[in-house]
């Protein structure tokens, strides 16, 4: 994907022990995510400040798709905050979510557990992400 298209915004935040890439792509409405390290919860504060002030706007009210790229996540103790944030992202229109694991059987579950009742899609590849993405109209 070329990013010097105009429908596509890039955000990076950097924290103590990790960061996280966030890509808008508004032609498509999808959100990539791409976290790393380990992740303490004032550093997800800043995330959900971000997706309130830069990511939900950009999207003007449509539904959209959250493609995670959590290979290189750690496991934090975040829980509570990411159902919080994603109770949130389902009333600002989060339809369908896809997370890629890389086979990594116990951050499949941790982060299943976190999506709440967006029923995520687990997959290991980006590729794989992106054809179900094309199946669900994304």
């Amino acid at each position: 994907m070329n990013n010097k298209e105009n429908n596509v915004k890039e955000f990076y935040l950097d924290f103590l022990n990790g960061h996280s890439y966030v890509m808008v792509d508004t032609k498509r409405n999808i959100v990539y995510e791409k976290p790393s390290g380990v992740w303490q919860k004032d550093n997800f504060k800043l995330f959900h400040k971000l997706y309130e002030e830069k990511v939900i706007p950009l999207l003007k009210g449509e539904p959209f798709a959250i493609c995670n790229n959590a290979v290189y996540y750690k496991i934090s103790l975040i829980e509570e905050e990411i159902k919080k944030h994603n109770e949130w992202l389902a009333q600002n229109n989060l339809v369908k979510v896809v997370l890629v694991v890389g086979g990594h059987i116990e951050k499949k579950d941790h982060l299943e557990e976190a999506k709440n009742n967006l029923e995520p899609k687990i997959v290991n590849t980006l590729q794989e992400a992106e054809a179900w993405l094309k199946e669900q109209g994304f």
